[in-house]
């Protein structure tokens, strides 16, 4: 994986996805029952916030895996942790308790807001120099806990992996969900979750646990009588929740939602057309479809309100990947998202819900100011190089051999195994058959050639009065980087993964 220089990646003004600061820092918030208000320094990681959450939420501990990747039976301990894999801990220093330990309030419900690609310093900085500019927001800081230096998220600094990280609890190689768009080597396919944007909780591994999924488990899922009624709102984190826009699947009335959106077109800014920004208006127009979901989802009295909402505002990012992240557009961007946040507000203040729910402002990353004279794509070097490689930036995928030799006892031969690197669905490597395979000597002289077969075997005759230790076997395809071995199996060339980490 490749973490480039902040200001190094592509060609839109605004970009994520490195390890920088500004880019790997999102804002948080806290606001509600069960939390102590204020502003506190405390270091966290996205990975500790769903944690946090279902123990507010009154989730039992379960005998699940934590950091370690092993569970609670496993380390020999009681149930301690909240989901099937948990990588982070509840945050119990923001925990508003009673001397006794108790929580003072429990929330009824759980709104998560995620202003997608919101740098912690541009939503600082707001707030600072022109609050009353977002008063909902502000409303939400004052009355909650407001981290100031913002919480890390996942790496890469990217949409789907870190929504999903928030929604688990779990850093993305656990969740599997590692890019935008990944290369899945046991079955040889690219995926692109992120290009999709529909249908994508196929690809979040089994090994974890959504909060939905959370809730569900504790409170059971919403029939019409009974159960929770969970939320994911344009939201890449889906998995288990009842209603879940980007997975097709709605709670309420379709109607009255078409009517909801249409009804607030109009919250969409002139600026963006004005602008020449038509890909920015599109994402305002999406979040005016999310927040007619909200509205829906909240105002309709024959639904319970969701126990746990988890809503995506896109506006930000849009503005951030297209004006830039400190463009003056972002504080017309910050306005517009504040106004639908108004509306949820005043609508759950009306329905008497406001009091009861915590809600949590955040983001999946932030966003850096990019030298688009370079167009950069660090990646493509790889190829450039010559190496054989899947690269969708900035993640890269060698294709290499597995290559056996098993010399003839009476060293007369060799035979020479050739297999793909990576297994597949059920652990077997498929042999590469039409490989070249030489013998060389010294001065890199070819003693034998030959090609694999079907099976990806050739068999090769070595010559008398060659000195073992000295012959090397390379092993060549069209499709795959090359191989150098001396006759025992080892690399001519230093094994980096043993550098690196030993035998």
């Amino acid at each position: 994986m490749i973490s480039p220089k902040s200001y190094a990646f592509g060609r839109q003004p605004g970009q994520h996805g490195a390890l920088d600061v500004v880019q790997s820092r999102a804002p948080l918030v806290f606001s509600g029952p069960g939390i102590k208000p204020g502003v506190t320094d405390a270091i966290c990681a996205q990975v500790d916030v769903a944690p946090t959450l279902a123990l507010l939420l009154g989730l039992p501990l379960i005998d699940g895996k934590d950091a370690s990747g092993r569970t609670s039976s496993e380390r020999g301990v009681e149930p301690d942790v909240y989901l099937k894999r948990q990588d982070g801990k509840p945050m119990e220093e923001i925990l508003d308790r009673e001397p006794q330990g108790s929580l003072r309030r429990r929330p009824e419900r759980v709104y998560i807001m995620l202003l997608d690609g919101l740098s912690n310093t541009q939503l600082q900085e707001r707030l600072e120099k022109d609050a009353e500019s977002i008063p909902n927001l502000k409303r939400l800081v004052e009355g909650g806990l407001m981290f100031r230096y913002g919480t890390m998220v996942t790496f890469p600094t990217i949409t789907w992996p870190s929504h999903n990280t928030l929604g688990t609890g779990a850093w993305c190689g656990h969740h599997d969900i590692v890019n935008p768009t990944y290369y899945l080597r046991e079955s040889r396919q690219t995926v692109t979750p992120q290009g999709m944007q529909f249908d994508t909780a196929k690809f979040l591994g089994d090994g974890v646990e959504t909060l939905y999924e959370a809730v569900h488990r504790a409170y059971g899922m919403w029939d019409g009588r009974k159960g929770a009624l969970t939320a994911s709102i344009n939201e890449p984190c889906t998995r288990g929740a009842g209603h879940a826009a980007l997975e097709r699947r709605l709670a309420g009335d379709s109607e009255r939602l078409r009517e909801l959106s249409r009804s607030h077109y109009e919250d969409t800014g002139p600026r963006w057309r004005e602008d020449g920004q038509e890909g920015v208006h599109r994402y305002s127009r999406i979040d005016t479809q999310g927040l007619a979901q909200a509205l829906l989802l909240f105002g309709d009295e024959t639904l319970p309100p969701p126990l746990l909402t988890y809503q995506d505002f896109t506006l930000t990012d849009g503005v951030g990947h297209d004006y830039g992240p400190h463009h003056d557009a972002m504080r017309t961007a910050l306005m517009e998202t504040d106004k639908r946040i108004g509306e949820i507000l005043s609508l759950m203040e009306r329905r008497g819900l406001l009091e009861s729910t915590l809600f949590v402002v955040t983001a999946d990353h932030g966003m850096a100011p990019i030298d688009t004279e370079l167009a950069a794509n660090q990646v493509q070097a790889v190829l450039d190089a010559g190496l054989k490689a899947v690269i969708p930036a900035p993640l890269v995928y060698l294709l290499d051999m597995d290559v056996t030799l098993e010399p003839a006892m009476d060293g007369r031969t060799v035979m020479v195994t050739v297999l793909e690197n990576d297994a597949d669905a059920r652990g077997e490597k498929a042999p590469v058959e039409g490989a070249e395979v030489r013998v060389l000597g010294g001065q890199a002289a070819v003693l034998a050639e030959g090609k694999t077969d079907a099976f990806g075997v050739a068999g090769l005759p070595l010559p008398a009065d060659a000195d073992p230790d000295k012959i090397v076997v390379s092993v060549h395809s069209d499709r795959f980087n090359p191989r150098h071995l001396r006759l025992d199996g080892t690399n001519v060339v230093a094994e980096l993964r043993e550098r690196l980490y030993g035998s």
